[in-house]
């Protein structure tokens, strides 16, 4: 896991049980260019956003400074109890709207502790109560990637197997000018090796392979028999995850647009009381 994506989800964390730290020694002036969210430029302070500058705004949630937008709105614990009421609410339905009067009686009781509020100041605020709403859609993605990658691989390992197997099969046939040897493989120990594998479920998916010899040719067609099933499986089981990770994005891009929608209504809400309150 990168570092900025370990560092959203500590975040995450933080935000969600209440373990906000918010020092007298955070509360001095941050750097404008530190709390503007990459990516979304707001320009003049408009009092509305675009469709696309509330995309934006969902896009570059992992990279919000937390510790940032703390120290610039000065939020006490009263405060940031509801802010984590709001993020809560957001987790559960992104879509929500029905807390914006609220909202907007918060915002204007911060820019009366705060004239210098400002447009990135309010994406700040608006990216950090959606960080679990965004992880929450995100959680996913990574395990079906995983999974498509385990399965991919089976069946590179075990072709790569199998057609050893099928190799040792034709020279079998080669050597076999004695009828009367049976079934035994007239082969040295170490050309009759292959490798078994077998899937390891807990405590995550692996794959193990082990070194079997086969002695007869029963046991070699069992092998390569038992190996293609493999292979098949394999597929299947690909197949099914990817149809399931096509649903997965496109629950996860529904949600996404519904936190854009929501994002939104929140920047456009915040942006009319700092206009009506002289800014």
């Amino acid at each position: 896991m990168g570092r900025s994506k370990l560092s959203a989800r500590i975040a995450i964390v933080a935000f969600m049980c209440g373990l906000w730290v918010f020092s007298s020694g955070m509360q001095g002036q941050t750097r404008s260019d530190q709390l503007q969210p990459a990516g979304v430029n707001l320009g003049k302070e408009k009092t509305g956003l675009t469709t696309d500058q509330a995309r934006m705004i969902v896009k570059e949630i992992p990279a919000v400074d937390v510790k940032a937008t703390l120290s610039r709105w000065k939020l006490q614990e009263p405060e940031l109890v509801t802010l984590r009421q709001w993020s809560g609410l957001l987790a559960q339905d992104p879509g929500r709207k029905d807390f914006l009067p609220k909202w907007s009686q918060f915002i204007s009781q911060m820019r009366v502790k705060n004239a210098s509020l400002k447009g990135s100041d309010v994406a700040s605020l608006i990216q950090m109560l959606m960080l679990a709403a965004y992880e929450e859609a995100n959680k996913d993605l990574d395990s079906y990637n995983r999974r498509i990658k385990f399965y991919n691989d089976i069946q590179e390992s075990v072709h790569a197997h199998l057609t050893e197997g099928r190799q040792l099969q034709a020279l079998v046939r080669l050597r076999r000018d004695d009828p009367l040897a049976g079934s035994l493989i007239p082969l040295p120990a170490q050309q009759r090796a292959l490798q078994e594998c077998y899937v390891q479920a807990e405590p995550t998916l692996k794959l193990e392979c082990k070194e079997v010899l086969v002695s007869t040719t029963l046991e070699l067609e069992d092998y390569l028999a038992e190996s293609e099933q493999q292979i098949k499986k394999a597929e299947e089981d690909l197949r099914k995850t990817r149809l399931d990770l096509e649903q997965v994005q496109q629950r996860r891009v529904q949600t996404l647009e519904r936190l854009s929608d929501s994002s939104k209504a929140m920047y456009d809400t915040a942006m009319t009381v700092i206009r009506k309150s002289g800014g």
